[in-house]
């Protein structure tokens, strides 16, 4: 069978201690979960990617714009992951690595609510623990029915707990984005599905390696 990414869930943290996190993305396909790292150039990126999206989108687009990095912005951003071989995302950053599913003995997400040591509030929070036969890993993620229904796609039943209701971040609206399959080629500029052996896009006419 052929290797198809089947998910992306782009908000995804690591606590590093204190109020630290690292911030990830997990990509899922029918045989590995990727881990990839969301590096502070890349969050540069997404705030130039913001800046330019938001351009024009009225007064509180125009404020935030290019400072505040959103739900939306982050959704954006790593909608490229669909137009990517896995091998491709695992070498983008080095702090990127894969888990083979048939590694994973079980996913477990679970609910936290904490009280803040500011105040009287309290946190809520979904954690999502990682147990395979290379340690277990533990991150804090949206738990969004959409991430949820992606996950039980590739875990089926090693997937325990249960997410949100509803959404509380915005879905992909790159409608045009089509999930990886092996064999399949993408202009690395514009998207535009390739063949095989072509060395200029159609659409963009640019050259793709």
């Amino acid at each position: 069978m052929s290797e198809v990414i089947t998910g992306v869930l782009p908000h995804v943290l690591q606590s590093t201690g204190g109020l630290g996190s690292r911030h990830f993305t997990i990509i899922l396909t029918n045989k590995y979960l990727i881990i990839a790292e969301l590096t502070s150039q890349m969050m540069s990126e997404a705030l130039a990617k913001s800046k330019a999206n938001k351009q024009g989108k009225g007064f509180l687009g125009e404020l935030l714009t290019g400072r505040v990095l959103t739900a939306k912005d982050l959704v954006d951003y790593t909608n490229k992951y669909w137009l990517m071989t896995p091998e491709k995302i695992i070498s983008e950053s080095p702090g990127n690595f894969s888990l083979e599913i048939s590694s994973i003995s079980a996913v477990k997400v679970e609910y936290t609510r904490k009280k803040s040591l500011s105040d009287d509030s309290t946190i809520s929070f979904y954690t999502f623990i990682i147990e395979s036969d290379y340690g277990m890993y533990s991150y804090i993620f949206d738990a969004d029915p959409q991430d949820m229904d992606a996950l039980a796609r590739v875990l089926g039943n090693k997937l325990t707990g249960s997410g949100r209701s509803s959404p509380v971040r915005p879905l992909s609206t790159r409608r045009e984005a089509k999930p990886y399959q092996s064999g399949n080629r993408f202009c690395i500029h514009c998207g535009q599905q390739l063949p095989v052996d072509s060395r200029f896009c159609p659409a963009c006419g640019k050259e793709v390696k």
